[in-house]
Formats: structure tokens, C-alpha cells, sequence
């Protein structure tokens, strides 16, 4: 996919993304310490450190797809983790 295009993709995610409670934040600060180091490091980077996908390629010294591909399979992962922990606190 054209970089423009994965941008645009992640643009949507995000701004889909609704403003959850502390539950929902307790969760993801779970799911977030349960991450690889080098996961943990893409997301502080691109998040917390408010770079571009393409400054964190440049940082890491990896492809910017390899980049969009990573940060998309860690929303997948990070959702599935926090919706098994709302699950838990809710006794299901």
C-alpha cells in the first residue's frame, strides 16, 4: 500500500478510537506492560514521543511499511487484550 494511504488508514483508526473510562485505561496500561520490548519502544515512540511513522522508521532502522504493519497488528492485539480484560472485570 501507498504510504499516504496507510497514513490516512491509521488517521481514521485513531480519531474511531472513543474516549473510554478508567476502566478502559487500566487495561490498555495492562495489555502496554505485557508488550515485547520492542513493541513497547515502536508505541512509546510513535504515541508518546508524537513522531511520525516515518521518523520512527528512521529511528528503529526499519521499513516505514514494516512500521504501518507493526503498528496495525499491536491495535489488533492491544484491542483483543483490553476487551479480554473488560471481559474479566465484568465476571465473564
Amino acid at each position: 500500500m501507498d504510504s499516504k494511504v496507510l497514513e490516512l488508514l491509521e488517521q481514521e483508526w485513531l480519531s474511531e478510537t472513543p474516549n473510554y473510562g478508567e476502566e478502559w485505561l487500566d487495561a490498555l496500561r495492562g495489555c502496554i506492560e505485557n508488550l515485547s520490548e520492542e513493541s513497547s519502544q515502536l508505541l512509546r515512540s510513535r504515541y508518546f514521543g508524537n513522531n511520525s511513522c516515518g521518523e520512527v522508521a528512521k529511528q528503529v532502522g526499519i521499513r516505514l511499511n514494516t512500521v504501518y504493519k507493526c503498528l496495525s497488528r499491536l491495535h489488533q492485539d492491544l484491542k483483543v487484550c483490553i476487551e479480554i480484560r473488560l471481559n474479566e472485570l465484568k465476571g465473564g
